[in-house]
């Protein structure tokens, strides 16, 4: 009977938590219930108060018509009883008015839960094998991470980590969690990423972090769900706002309820990895913002930050001195301060003798390769850098190829003697031979008429800033540029170690994508790719007259994406109008001559008057204007005036084209008559009284061409005014 009392007893002290912890205390609703439980509990037979020689004959249960004294009458079955002993017992307590309400919180965590970013956990699946540390590597710098997390009451609760790309800086964050979850201390991980939608903004940030820390301690879920019920927009609201209402407020509910003491027994670490992969730089910003008035604020919270970034402007500027963090923040120069040669020394060794060991190829027996010269070579080459270990071994580990082959072809480029090392060279060689070997690959079969590079650099990328020119999807591009089906895969066959390809679920699109950032970094810059680099202006030239076919055959909406593709391409490749003679002659003009002779600029007209939508009739406008400007530079500024004599078909282009833009210029004066300044009035009735030339230019046709672009110009800055639509070398707003 003790047994059965202590047990009683148990229950009572386990439902009053349970009850406290669904209403909150301060619930009158409980009081009597609660203070049933107590007396109760206090008449309930004690320990040894009951002589072991005593035998008492229980008191007999009561039955269907026995009166209930209360609402715990039903648990009151063996009151005073003594040595009873009932074999098998079931209790089961009936459903009352309270039940309704004792899971009123689980809708809030419910829906909390779907506003969480699952792939941003250090132990998700979309992360599968993510990179960590080898367990005798990167010794100094996890050791000073790991006293400064254990450092509990020192002054500087947020540690941030900055470093190059490739430094190791998200393998040093997946060893940290990992260690601190077998430690129970870990609260909660966001690991940011470009490449995937649910964790490269910092939309689903303070809903991550509540889910984790609900998950690692049940009875805070009760407080966050109450948050989101009295709130259930709560996700739509700033930053600020997330973290003080899903956060701060609930925390400090736990703290008035359960104390201090159990506040700092929470698991106290927060790792946020890859800031710099956050879309927006401001953004990124707002976040350091948040997390310093919040966690760093004043804040009784235990919480200690850690953040590794990239040193892009809005850490390095909160970072340095008179920076918003300055002094509350301590920081890690992770390329700077520590001398990763050593561990990825070690690194080489076991990850290329374990490839070899796998190796059909007998010169790759773990003996015989890699040969120390080899290693080092690789270990000079890194420049501290593992982001280019990763990349060789990556390489190199292609099964259906010779790994000993495949080495020696990251071995074999140089940098020129005497060049000055660059932070990035090691990475820049890496990524030269495994581009130039996929080039030469590629220009070995004789049907391939595309060069490999423009042809690569032609295809949409997915998470690239910069490329709003390139058409949608890699199949669209094969179409468009009139390629066989799947060109594309044969593109990047010989470039998985760098890029594949990803596949968007909501829009059907394939668009390629680079798994290193540092990589897309290499290709836009001249003096780091070196011959291997492709300008804007190339690509632009080469996509230009493929786009004006896709112009005259595409029904909308892609007729309407062809024509802002057309300016686009413009306003990257030529963004202050200044066109190459050559280019101008050899590709530009024959493209638009072509378009014209096709009836073209008919078709672009009329696209701009079938659209009655706001966003479309600006869009439309900005566009017209833009192209008009565009094309009469090119032919009567840059092609014409080298031309001795114009023949008939140059005429007639000339032609078609004052006709269209002197049709468009009278639509849109029309439109905005009335505000539209007199001299553009003056100015467009001069040119509509032009009459063309019938054999060569005449003086006074290339002053009226002048005062045309002036009039355009103008146009241009009233049509666009106040942020309607402009274009610039970073692409298109409307």
């Amino acid at each position: 009977m003790a047994f059965l009392s202590r047990l009683f007893g148990d229950c009572l002290r386990d439902r009053r938590r349970q009850l406290e912890d669904e209403d909150g205390p301060a619930d009158p609703r409980n009081s009597e219930l609660l203070a049933e439980f107590a007396a109760h509990s206090s008449h309930a037979p004690q320990r040894d108060t009951i002589p072991s020689n005593t035998v008492t004959v229980p008191t007999p249960l009561p039955n269907d018509h026995s009166p209930l004294p209360s609402s715990l009458a039903s648990t009151s079955f063996f009151s005073q009883a003594q040595n009873v002993n009932l074999g098998y017992l079931t209790y089961n307590e009936a459903p009352s008015g309270r039940a309704s309400r004792r899971g009123a919180w689980e809708p809030g965590w419910k829906d909390l839960l779907m506003h969480t970013a699952a792939n941003a956990l250090y132990n998700s699946d979309a992360r599968f094998d993510p990179p960590k540390c080898d367990e005798d590597t990167r010794i100094e710098v996890i050791g000073q991470i790991m006293d400064w997390i254990a450092a509990r009451n020192s002054p500087t609760r947020m540690l941030c980590m900055t470093g190059a790309a490739g430094a190791g800086k998200s393998a040093l964050q997946q060893t940290i969690a990992e260690r601190c979850e077998k430690a129970g201390i870990l609260a909660s991980t966001f690991f940011f990423w470009k490449g995937d939608a649910t964790r490269n903004t910092a939309a689903a940030l303070v809903s991550t972090i509540a889910y984790q820390l609900g998950m690692k301690t049940p009875a805070l879920r009760p407080h966050f769900g109450r948050a989101v019920n009295g709130d259930p927009l709560i996700f739509k609201k700033s930053l600020s706002t997330q973290f003080n209402s899903l956060i701060m407020d609930p925390l400090e509910e736990f703290r008035s309820t359960k104390g201090d003491q159990e506040l700092h027994r929470l698991p106290y670490v927060i790792l946020i990895d890859g800031l710099d992969e956050c879309e927006d730089a401001t953004r990124q910003a707002e976040i350091l913002t948040v997390l310093k008035a919040t966690l760093l604020g004043g804040s009784q919270l235990p919480f200690r930050i850690f953040i590794a970034s990239r040193p892009e402007w809005p850490i390095r500027s909160a970072l340095e001195a008179k920076g918003s963090l300055c002094g509350l923040a301590h920081q890690i120069r992770l390329s700077d301060d520590y001398d990763a040669t050593a561990d990825i020394r070690k690194v080489l060794w076991r990850r290329l003798r374990a490839i070899g060991s796998l190796s059909s190829d007998p010169r790759a027996l773990p003996h015989l390769w890699p040969t120390n010269e080899d290693v080092e070579l690789l270990v000079e080459a890194a420049s501290g850098q593992f982001i280019y270990i990763a990349t060789v071994v990556k390489y190199v580990s292609e099964r259906r190829s010779s790994p000993v082959d495949r080495l020696r072809v990251v071995l074999t480029w140089r940098p020129a003697e005497g060049q000055r090392t660059a932070p990035f060279a090691a990475l820049d060689t890496l990524y030269s031979n495994i581009l130039s070997a996929a080039k030469a690959e590629y220009e070995k079969v004789d049907t391939n008429e595309h060069e490999f590079l423009l042809l690569f650099m032609s295809y949409p990328v997915s998470s690239l800033t910069g490329s709003s020119y390139a058409f949608s999807s890699v199949e669209r591009t094969d179409a468009v540029l009139g390629l066989p089906l799947d060109t594309w895969k044969l593109v990047i066959s010989d470039l998985f170690s760098v890029a594949t390809h990803q596949d968007d679920v909501s829009s059907g699109h394939t668009r390629l994508h680079f798994y290193h950032k540092s990589f897309q970094d290499f290709l836009y810059s001249k003096l780091r790719a070196k011959d291997l680099y492709v300008s804007e202006e190339r690509i632009a030239s080469f996509l230009l007259q493929p786009t004006l076919r896709d112009i005259l055959k595409s029904a909308q909406p892609y007729l309407l994406q062809g024509v802002e593709r057309f300016a686009l391409l413009i306003s990257h490749g030529w963004p202050d109008f200044t066109f190459p003679h050559d280019v101008a002659l050899e590709l530009l003009y024959p493209a638009i001559t072509e378009f014209t002779q096709s009836g073209g600029w008919e078709k672009v007209k009329a696209c701009f008057t079938t659209h009655k939508h706001e966003r479309y009739h600006f869009l439309s406008e900005g566009i017209a204007l833009y192209m008009l400007r565009a094309v009469g530079i090119i032919v009567f500024d840059t092609v014409f005036p080298s031309m001795a004599e114009l023949g008939s078909v140059d005429l007639q282009v000339a032609s078609a084209i004052q006709t269209w833009q002197y049709e468009t210029l009278s639509q849109i004066f029309k439109k905005h008559r009335v505000k539209i300044k007199n001299e553009i009035h003056s100015t467009y009735l001069h040119l509509s009284e032009l009459q063309l030339p019938n054999s060569q230019f005449e003086a006074d046709w290339w002053a009226l061409w002048r005062e045309e672009s002036k009039a355009l110009k103008s146009l241009f800055e009233f049509v666009t005014s106040g942020g309607k639509f402009y274009y610039s070398k970073g692409g298109s707003n409307v």
